[in-house]
């Protein structure tokens, strides 16, 4: 133990010299220190290694205040290079946004002063140019019927200028090639698919080699219906995350443009008489005319579009219940159905746990909407129920005041008859 304590008191820090006198240090093959290696190498100018610290003697033990210094040199490297990125970002991103769209810069090649190097070989070239013995023509070279038939003569002439061209009587076909158009097209293997775009300045020439992009418009040049055509750009493994992105974009436009306050949908209405007129053919129409897609889905969700069902209305409550709990939960002010599913289970007796796990849920609104919207109805009913009394009171005091001026009006239509001296 006590040469232990005694090795432990001898250790010395090997950046500050400093005696540790206590166990806090870190080992200069630990872990922790291998990582810090680039760092050391830096202020050593060496990699540590065991077997020179070894044979030198040299101390393996850092203190904590020079670890700290370490750890922070790393840090700042760390730093360093992290901003260099970000800035070497920020200049490619202005050089992209300064250098202009439409403007073209052609560089003119500079003729070159230097004489050209004549090859001088010790062959001449030869002039004289033998004639081919089958020359290749504009024609098809064999017409249907006769490619059975053995010629007249094994002999082989070559072919003067006079050459009878088959013609359409022979059964041949010229082979029209229009050459501004299908440049290297007899070069072309089969099925190549090649795109022409003609622009003001001239034509342009591409060779589609994507087999995705080349069977779409094969599809297209063939005059396939739209249908198919979908199906094709679909089943791309490349387009079909950016088809998907734009659908869900689109629809969440199409629900913004529901929820919204300027052309209010009818499930905002919570009135007591749009609670009492709720109906799901009247919903399902808006769905149709404002968010089309959203009803598409719901409905491929909800039942085989593949199959043509005689009473789509069956499916109505379904696919209503789900698009009107997500629209709920997208805007709480779309609680038609919520508030009136809520009040149905009030009126049933269900708690208030209850009710609060099923507003989670999006069925229904909270217990606290539930009871603003009881108290509403209840003042909204005190205030039919005094106008009814208020015009029935009104009512009988002009029935008994009608009454009135009809016994006063015949009353003295009879003093008119008996007389002016005549004492009742």
């Amino acid at each position: 133990t006590s040469e232990s304590s005694e090795s432990s008191m001898a250790k010395s820090c090997l950046f500050c010299e400093n005696v540790i006198s206590s166990m806090n240090f870190r080992s200069l093959f630990g872990d922790p220190a291998i990582a810090l290696y680039p760092q050391i190498q830096e202020v050593l100018s060496f990699v540590p290694s065991k077997q020179v610290w070894t044979r030198r003697g040299l101390s393996n033990a850092v203190c904590k205040p020079c670890f700290n210094k370490l750890n922070k040199l790393a840090k700042i490297d760390l730093d360093l290079t992290t901003r260099l990125q970000q800035l070497t970002s920020e200049k490619e991103a202005l050089v992209k946004g300064l250098r202009p769209k439409n403007l073209r810069l052609s560089v003119t090649p500079v003729k070159s002063k230097k004489r050209p190097l004549v090859k001088t070989t010790p062959t001449p070239k030869k002039l004289v140019k033998r004639p081919l013995y089958h020359t290749p023509t504009k024609y098809a070279p064999i017409a249907p019927g006769r490619a059975n038939q053995v010629p007249s003569s094994t002999v082989v002439h070559a072919p003067t200028a006079a050459v009878h061209a088959p013609t359409a009587a022979d059964g041949c076909f010229p082979l029209t090639r229009d050459k501004q158009t299908q440049v290297g097209a007899a070069l072309d293997p089969d099925g190549t698919v090649k795109v022409v775009i003609t622009y003001p300045s001239g034509r342009k020439t591409k060779v589609v080699k994507d087999s995705d992009d080349a069977k779409y418009l094969r599809a297209l040049a063939d005059g396939s219906s739209a249908e198919r055509l979908a199906g094709i750009l679909y089943r791309n493994k490349a387009l079909r995350p950016l088809l998907q992105r734009q659908m869900c974009n689109r629809l969440s436009q199409d629900c913004k443009a529901l929820c919204s306050n300027s052309s209010p949908s009818v499930l905002r209405e919570t009135s007591t008489d749009g609670l009492l007129t709720f109906n799901w053919i009247t919903l399902m129409q808006e769905w149709k005319q404002r968010s089309p897609l959203l009803y598409d889905t719901l409905h491929a969700v909800a039942c085989n579009t593949t199959k043509k069902s005689s009473a789509p209305e069956v499916h109505y409550p379904c696919i209503g219940m789900a698009g009107c709990a997500l629209l709920f939960h997208r805007n709480p002010k779309m609680c038609r159905l919520q508030m009136a599913t809520g009040m149905v289970l009030d009126n049933g007796g269900t708690t208030d746990e209850s009710i609060g796990v099923l507003q989670r849920m999006g069925v229904t609104v909270t217990p606290h909407a539930l009871h603003q919207k009881r108290k509403q109805m209840l003042e909204k009913h005190q205030e039919l129920m005094d106008k009814t009394v208020g015009d029935f009171v009104k009512q009988k005091e002009y029935k008994a005041s009608a009454e009135r001026v009809c016994t006063r009006s015949s009353t003295s239509s009879q003093w008119l008859e008996i007389g002016p001296y005549h004492t009742p």
